[in-house]
């Protein structure tokens, strides 16, 4: 194999078969793309493993030696023999101008029995393809050579011929497309916009992208009746290119409403002021716009129903809007019409004939209105209770009415907006007593009858007693009748009272009987002579009716503890009995009852179980007061308990304020219970011997118990004395156990104790006295400055030392108090020790505050050692300042 750089093709000759083993003979030629055998006149004989070589210089293929039945030495030589095909001509490229990836058809002629091939690179280059036209699609500008070739002999014309396709590369994809708006109505339009190179336009196709054109340039106005997708292609307006792809945006359309249907106005004629209703009929997911003056004019309201209150006769138009698009109807429904019809004025010359009349009489109504306009009368308000229309108008009241005149035009319905002032016709009515029944009383009660209740009556009303028993009287004003004391048992009483106002009167009467009465007395109470709280015990008690009529119905007996024989508030409910009647004149009943003793740890001693029948009162007693009965005393002692008692409080009997003390005390446990603790026992130093809220608490034993019923512990502790305490005197040391009360005792009263007296020392302190104040003005304004002097001596029993302040303040008042007073200015006092009566003047200005706005009295106060450094009792002075 050797290959021809002249011709640009590759040389085979002969080779071996593996499928039936023989050397082969045959010439073949490969232009890149097709193998094409050659048939010379002369060939080598059938050889394999032989060499070969091209010859550029002489421009053929040589061949030498090789194989066939024994090894060849001979040599032999290929070459081209010029023909005299001709050159292919006519060639040409339609089109000859192309876009990058598009194609274009190559086109030559030839002789008959020949073809064309054709080459990229130079005549016999970069082989392509055989055949006319031979579609082609190059990247960049290309020339394309076609040469002929004989298909028989296989030789080829010497010289191509030439054609040039010229490509041009096409614009970048546009910048992704917007739509404003992206969603519209059907027959709306919407904006498409993207963004292109320089040279470039935008056509924009429906479809898919080239599909169909839809217009060309951006912005591009569209208007699709469906929901459309819009292709945006760039293109050269030079070379004719376009994109290899589109982009795309999509514009939502919505469907447009019908227009609305039923349209209606309730009612269609309206008076001033008043409203008309408008409806109409639209699909789901729809509203109502209504508008005046026309379809689309100036929007009203939107809804259906929609309340209307035009001014003056108005059409309305209907449109169809989708709440979710927004998209309305092209057209309204045909528009409705409220007419207007404007208001009377209101009537004059009311008048009520008679102005009063008796129950059952009647009034003549009376009205001045227009021509066509009537009256209309309403009680209790204007437009109240409609009572009748006209003028006169005759009513027939019950009880005194004020009655309002309204004007009403009688063609159209309209009233006035307001009714004349109203006129009232008064109702003189005659008493009527409602029924009183017949009532009982008990012998030796007096009687208030109950107050007569008026069906009717025109007040004022009077009253008279008609008929009653001896001594019964009645209130004039009330119609109440009263009888102090009733005789006369068993025999019923008429009683007749009359009631009379303007010459009306009314009689009422019923019958009252005179009856005895029962009396509940307790007779016993029997209860244990002692028991413990917290205990059950049994109580027997005894009740007699001592009056002279039977006890009728139920009632309850109650049990109280009580420290005494008589019933009073602060007694102990313990519980309760029901009993049932009836209970006869001198009859008895007996009843007992298990009751629980309350738990009481503090109070022993004598208590008494009372029992009172019927407690709540609801049978009727000659006597209420003989209700309660005693038992006999009862001792009471508490449940078990701890005890806590200080016994043998230990102090020494002298003592100085800041030293310590040694203190000792023993506590016992005096109940009969364990006290579990722990509990807390305080050491109090006290003026006296009696433990209370002026005591000082100087120590605290935590932690004590448990302490068994009848055991004692003791203590004995430091106890450090105040030191801030000034003078000397008695004081005593008290001892509280379980101070803060954590242990349950039967007895809380006994668990302090005292320490003989001790004689108390001071502890030797200076005691700085401000002895005067002086140099400042009677007056002064708010922010003058004032000189100020004062004198300071010690009255205490050691000298003061150290470093100290004296401060002046101004306050609204004599008495220093700190954090309300304002302080001014400080002044330091030396290190030098002023002795027990020693002393020291000072002399200060200080600045009066000027954001002051409430004059009057304010004084200078003057602190020495405000800041107690040396531990004497501060002192202060006052001096007015106005």
């Amino acid at each position: 194999m050797a290959y021809d750089s002249a011709r640009g093709l590759t040389l085979l000759y002969g080779g071996y078969t593996f499928i039936s083993p023989i050397n082969l003979g045959d010439t073949w030629e490969w232009n890149g793309t097709d193998w094409s055998q050659r048939f010379p006149t002369d060939s080598p004989s059938p050889r394999r493993s032989h060499g070969m070589v091209f010859d550029s210089v002489r421009g053929v293929s040589v061949l030498f030696g090789g194989y066939d039945t024994a090894v060849l030495d001979d040599t032999w030589e290929f070459g081209h023999i010029e023909s005299t095909i001709a050159t292919p001509t006519n060639v040409t490229a339609s089109p000859a101008i192309i876009c990058l990836g598009a194609t274009s058809n190559l086109f030559a002629n030839v002789e008959e029995g020949e073809a064309v091939e054709w080459h990229t690179g130079m005549c016999g280059g970069t082989f392509l393809g055989i055949g006319a036209p031979l579609l082609v699609t190059p990247a960049t500008t290309t020339t394309y050579y076609a040469r002929a070739r004989n298909t028989t002999t296989g030789c080829a014309s010497t010289a191509c011929a030439t054609v040039t396709v010229t490509v041009y590369s096409r614009p970048a994809t546009p910048n992704t497309p917007t739509a404003a708006p992206a969603t519209i109505c059907s027959g709306s339009i919407s904006i498409l916009s993207t963004s292109v190179g320089a040279g470039e336009a935008v056509d924009w196709f429906t479809g898919s992208c080239g599909e169909t054109l839809v217009g060309t340039g951006s912005p591009l106005s569209v208007s699709p009746v469906t929901t459309t997708t819009y292709y945006a292609r760039a293109r050269n307006t030079t070379t004719g290119c376009v994109s290899a792809a589109c982009a795309n945006v999509t514009v939502t359309v919505n469907a447009i409403p019908t227009a609305p249907t039923g349209v209606s106005a309730t009612p269609a004629s309206i008076c001033q002021g008043g409203s008309s209703s408008l409806t109409a009929n639209v699909n789901g997911g729809e509203t109502v716009d209504w508008y005046s003056g026309s379809c689309g004019g100036t929007l009203v309201g939107s809804g259906s129903p929609l309340a209307v209150s035009p001014a003056a006769a108005t059409t309305y138009f209907a449109r169809a809007r989708n709440t979710t698009t927004g998209c309305i109807s092209a057209a309204c429904a045909t528009g409705v019409t409220v007419t207007f019809n404007s208001l009377p004025s209101t009537p004059t010359g009311t008048s009520a004939t008679p102005a009063s009349i008796c129950s059952g009489a009647s009034s003549s109504l009376a009205a001045t209105v227009p021509v066509g306009v009537t009256v209309d009368w309403y009680s209790g308000s204007c437009g109240g209770t409609l009572v009748g229309s006209g003028s006169p108008l005759v009513v027939n009241p019950n009880s005194t009415t004020t009655y309002f005149a309204r004007a009403r035009n009688s063609t159209t319905g309209c009233i006035s907006t307001n009714c004349a002032n109203g006129v009232a016709v008064t109702i003189v009515s005659p008493p009527v007593i409602t029924d009183v029944p017949d009532a009982a009383i008990s012998l030796g009660l007096a009687y208030s009858g109950p107050t007569p209740v008026l069906t009717q009556g025109t007040p004022p009303i009077s009253w008279l007693l008609v008929a009653g028993p001896p001594g019964m009287t009645i209130s004039s004003s009330t119609g109440v009748v009263s009888w102090a004391t009733p005789t006369t048992v068993g025999s019923p009483h008429l009683i007749t009272i009359r009631a009379t106002n303007a010459g009306c009167s009314d009689d009422e009467s019923w019958l009252l009987t005179v009856n005895p009465l029962p009396d509940l007395v307790v007779d016993s109470v029997i209860a244990p002579s002692s028991a413990t709280f917290g205990q059950q015990i049994t109580v027997d008690w005894a009740v007699r009716n001592a009056g002279g009529l039977q006890a009728l119905g139920n009632w309850e007996d109650r049990l109280y503890l009580s420290t005494d024989q008589t019933l009073d508030g602060g007694d102990v409910l313990l519980a309760t009995a029901a009993i049932d009647g009836p209970l006869a004149p001198a009859g008895q009943y007996n009843r007992n009852l298990q009751v629980t003793l309350p738990t009481d740890y503090q109070t022993t001693g004598t208590r008494y179980v009372l029992v009172k029948t019927d407690a709540a009162t609801v049978i009727q007693e000659a006597n209420e007061t003989n209700n309660v009965g005693s038992s006999a005393g009862i001792s009471l002692t508490p449940t078990s308990a701890p005890d806590l008692q200080v016994e043998l409080v230990s102090a020494p009997s002298t003592a100085v304020f800041g030293q310590t003390i040694d203190v000792s005390w023993t506590t016992r446990n005096a109940g009969n219970l364990t006290a579990s603790g722990p509990w807390e026992d305080r050491v109090y130093l006290s003026t006296d011997q009696v433990f209370g809220g002026g005591d000082t608490l100087v120590f605290t034993s935590a932690g004590n118990g448990p302490l068994d019923g009848g055991t004692t512990y003791s203590r004995n502790v430091q106890v450090p004395l105040p030191i801030d305490v000034v003078g000397s005197g008695t004081r005593y040391i008290l001892v509280r156990a379980d101070a803060t009360g954590v242990i349950t005792e039967s007895n809380e009263g006994n668990n302090a104790a005292s320490s003989s007296a001790i004689s108390t020392t001071a502890t030797p302190a200076p005691d700085l006295v401000v002895d005067s104040v002086s140099g400042t003005p009677p007056s002064a304004v708010f922010g003058d400055s004032v000189p100020i002097s004062w004198s300071v001596s010690n009255n205490g029993n050691a000298p003061a030392t150290g470093v100290w302040n004296d401060r002046v303040y101004l306050s609204m008042n004599t008495t220093y108090e700190p954090g309300v007073d304002q302080p001014l200015s400080t002044n330091p006092v030396g290190t030098s020790p002023y002795a027990q009566g020693a002393g020291y003047a000072r002399n200060l200005t200080v600045a009066i505050p000027p954001n002051y706005t409430d004059t009057g009295n304010y004084y200078l106060l003057v602190r020495a050692d405000d800041t107690t450094s040396v531990g004497n009792r501060r002192a202060k002075w006052a001096h007015p300042v106005k």
